[in-house]
């Protein structure tokens, strides 16, 4: 279920630095509470009280309401917030989210120890939505544990904006090897093999689950994905 894989996705997966969005799980619920959030540090970040009337907020080293807690770091799942088209942000179109989407994957081919697959996404609602750029993925065990999963970007293609109307599809191109690298054994699976994983659009905060039944992906886990397109 989503709900499980977020729960997994938000607690155990490593951190990624320079990410500009947090791609997975709720969003903190600091507006119910009233309080805004500076994220200007890994470690730690300062909170502040806004009026919920007035939308003031009260400056950074006020004795009053100014307090220091934790800031969650950038999590592996990172769908990074990207540059869009300007026409997106006004042109009323909405982006596809994984309330709009389905996900699964394609075995492509296989070459040589190294491994091609499609992840495909369609638009299973009854508006059209967009998509621009990479999306983020991390591979599971069938008991929602994380298997090691590091995505890395590969303009192949780059980003263009790709409108999905009700029933389309469209893709991000996957590649990996099954050769094992560095300290990873030969005599057995180089990694431990997922049952199924989860995925995020671009932008967006919350995943789709699908089916996983490619094998293990060697080198740790590296899968090199590229934008999604239309195929």
């Amino acid at each position: 279920m989503v709900l499980a894989g977020n729960r997994i996705a938000c607690g155990v997966l490593a951190v990624v630095a320079g990410a500009a969005l947090a791609a997975c799980g709720a969003r903190p619920d600091t507006a119910a509470q009233g309080l805004t959030t500076s994220a200007g540090s890994a470690s730690s970040g300062t909170v502040t009280a806004q009026s919920p009337t007035t939308g003031e907020t009260t400056p950074a080293g006020s004795d009053a309401v100014t307090q220091q807690v934790p800031v969650q770091p950038t999590i592996v799942l990172s769908a990074t917030q990207q540059q869009r088209p300007q026409q997106q942000d006004s042109g009323g179109t909405p982006r596809c989210s994984a309330s709009t989407l389905t996900a699964k994957v394609t075995n492509e081919d296989a070459a040589a120890g190294n491994r091609y697959a499609r992840l495909e996404v369609t638009n299973v609602s009854k508006t059209g939505c967009t998509l621009y750029g990479y999306g983020g993925m991390q591979l599971l065990t069938s008991d929602n544990q994380p298997v090691p999963t590091n995505m890395q970007r590969v303009a192949n293609p780059g980003p263009s904006l790709v409108a999905l109307e009700p029933g389309a599809t469209a893709v991000a191109n996957l590649h990996w090897t099954a050769v094992p690298s560095g300290d990873e054994p030969d005599t057995a699976a180089c990694e431990p093999e997922a049952t199924k994983a989860i995925a995020i659009p671009p932008d967006e905060t919350e995943p789709m689950t699908f089916t996983w039944n490619l094998g293990p992906v060697c080198d740790h886990g590296r899968i090199e994905g590229s934008a999604y397109h239309r195929p």
